[in-house]
């Protein structure tokens, strides 16, 4: 109670209007309250309305936060993606820059040695190397519409990618007649497949039967290193080689796979190269008579191989395309030594 008279209640319903206030939470009368006092009596008040407000600024705040970070980042990502986007395009045109000169500088070399491309690509052809091969016969082909030789070159690698209706083209352009065998055949596989280049294992195996039926015997070796092969797995590609050994090499009196080991009566053989990716690990042509190169061996884990006595010569510098070789069995009285200088030094040659 105050002790001035004057400052007190004058009376009980001034009284009974403060302690009614205090109760519920308001300012009294008699209280100099400031604004944050009000508010906060207002905030005990209505506790639960100030909680939801309290918790609903607070997820404004922190939504509006995570909107306006994003945004930023949305900003830095635009940025970084339009220069990534003009740093891809200059590369392009530096690519394409680079590529139009190389093109340039590789037609005019090629046009001061058209004859060592030409017989590049030949060799290219003969090594089955079918990529490479179309890169350079379109090349010279480019230098001189008129190469005949390019073109058929041309040609058979293309039907190696069952692109028989081209291939068809490129040997007329090549000055072959419509009578050719090699027409006839790319004609069939045409008709048949109707410009289909992806083919079951089954389709493959008619188009070597159908080759071989010409005599195109070389011709299967191009399908058997043909990137349009590599997708048969193991079991496939030795059912392909006994296959193809057999239209190549007949009569094989023995023939069969057994583990990593090919067994077969070397005797009748005249061309492996059906072996391509079969996976063996030794090879035995000791007395085999060869009438194609063993172009197949860059493509098999072999461990061990035995040339045949006639003549080996031919055959030693592909000995070198087989990483995994160990031991190379020669005959000594056929065998012009001078030529293993050029093999690699982890060779074992044991002479026979």
């Amino acid at each position: 109670m105050e002790l001035n008279p004057n400052e007190r209640y004058q009376q009980v319903a001034q009284l009974r209007t403060d302690l009614v206030s205090y109760l519920r939470g308001f300012v009294t009368s008699v209280e100099r309250a400031s604004f944050f006092i009000q508010v906060k009596l207002l905030v005990k008040r209505n506790k639960m309305v100030s909680f939801v407000m309290i918790m609903s600024s607070i997820i404004l705040i922190s939504a509006t936060s995570i909107f306006l970070i994003s945004i930023k980042k949305s900003e830095f990502e635009a940025k970084i993606a339009t220069q990534q986007a003009r740093e891809a395009e200059q590369e392009a045109k530096d690519n394409l820059l680079k590529w139009q000169r190389t093109n340039e500088l590789k037609k005019l070399i090629a046009s001061e040695s058209l004859p060592q491309v030409l017989s590049l690509t030949h060799t290219l052809v003969n090594d089955y190397e079918v990529l490479k091969g179309i890169d350079l016969a379109k090349v010279a082909i480019e230098i001189d519409q008129n190469l005949k030789s390019a073109h058929v070159n041309l040609a058979y690698l293309q039907a190696s990618l069952f692109e028989f209706e081209a291939s068809i083209q490129s040997y007329l352009q090549g000055g072959i007649g419509s009578k050719n065998k090699h027409i006839i055949a790319s004609k069939a596989c045409f008709e048949k497949f109707k410009g289909r280049k992806d083919l079951s294992f089954d389709e493959i195996i008619w188009i070597v039967r159908t080759y071989a039926s010409h005599n195109l015997y070389n011709m299967i070796n191009e399908f058997t290193f043909s990137p349009k092969l590599h997708f048969l797995n193991l079991k496939q590609r030795r059912q392909y080689a006994l296959e193809v050994l057999q239209l190549q090499n007949p009569p094989l009196q023995e023939l069969y796979f057994e583990g990593d080991f090919i067994k077969m009566d070397s005797r009748e053989l005249s061309d492996i190269n059906g072996l391509y990716r079969t996976n063996i690990k030794e090879l035995d042509l000791r007395h085999a008579n060869l009438r194609r190169n063993i172009v197949a061996i860059r493509g098999l884990p072999l461990t061990k191989i035995t040339l045949p006595e006639k003549n080996p010569n031919s055959q030693v510098p592909y000995l070198k395309t087989c990483k995994t070789l160990e031991q190379v069995f020669l005959p000594e009285k056929t065998t012009n030594k001078s030529l293993l200088k050029n093999l690699p030094k982890s060779f074992k040659i044991i002479f026979y």
